[in-house]
C-alpha cells in the first residue's frame, strides 16, 4: 500500500509519457476533541493522511522515477 503512489506514477508515465501536474490535496481533520481527550492511538491516521500521503506522492514522483522536462 505504501508504494501505491509510486506505482501510479509509473502507470501514468507508461500511458502518457509524462506527468505535468501533481496536486497534494488529501486531508482529514482528525479527532475533534480537546487535546487531553485524544488517545494517542487515534492520531496516526491523521498524520498518515495529511503528512505521509503528501510525502509519498512527492517521493513517488522524484524517487527513482525519471524526470520529464516540459
Amino acid at each position: 500500500m505504501v508504494l501505491a503512489p509510486v506505482a501510479l506514477v509509473h502507470v501514468v508515465l507508461a500511458k502518457w509519457g509524462r506527468l505535468d501536474l501533481r496536486v497534494d490535496n488529501a486531508g482529514v481533520f482528525g479527532p475533534v476533541r480537546d487535546v487531553a481527550e485524544i488517545a494517542v492511538e487515534d492520531w496516526p491516521a491523521t498524520v498518515d493522511t495529511n503528512l505521509t500521503g503528501s510525502f509519498l506522492w512527492a517521493w513517488g514522483k522524484s524517487g527513482g522515477v525519471p524526470r520529464h522536462r516540459l
